[in-house]
């Protein structure tokens, strides 16, 4: 039995995964498109993973989000903070962090994740992702 697939589409790159369940007890196949290679083969990743299946959609959307950060380049460098960081900086920091989380929690919501999986994988607590939800 194949679980249909779960896809992130953001800004024309299509990332899908897909859970196999094995013969084997609570045994599940990971498989994730990473690309096409300089022939226009694709090429995914697959890993086994052992627990429920809740357990293997979560490990599942993981892994699309890891992959998700190989392909997007890194246009600014890390900040520094320390005393010559001014107040406007640090708000603008929180602000953008605050966007960055609102769109990842719409994201994984969009991909059919619980709020509760979101929250794990975000690390915030499930109350805080309906917060980011609804507003």
């Amino acid at each position: 039995m194949t679980q249909s697939p779960t896809s992130w589409n953001d800004t024309g790159k299509n990332i899908a995964g897909s859970i196999r369940l094995r013969r084997e007890l609570n045994i599940c196949e990971l498989r994730i498109y990473v690309g096409r290679d300089r022939h226009g083969r694709v090429h995914h990743q697959q890993s086994a993973f052992k627990g429920t299946r809740r357990q293997a959609e979560l490990e599942l959307a993981k892994l699309v989000v890891r992959q998700k950060e190989k392909l997007t380049p890194i246009t600014e460098g890390p900040r520094r903070w320390g005393p010559t960081t001014t107040v406007n900086e640090a708000i603008e920091a929180g602000s953008d962090a605050h966007d960055v989380t609102t769109k990842a929690a719409h994201h994984l919501t969009e991909m059919g994740l619980s709020r509760r999986d979101t929250a794990d994988l975000l690390g915030i607590s499930h109350q805080r992702v309906q917060q980011l939800l609804a507003g």
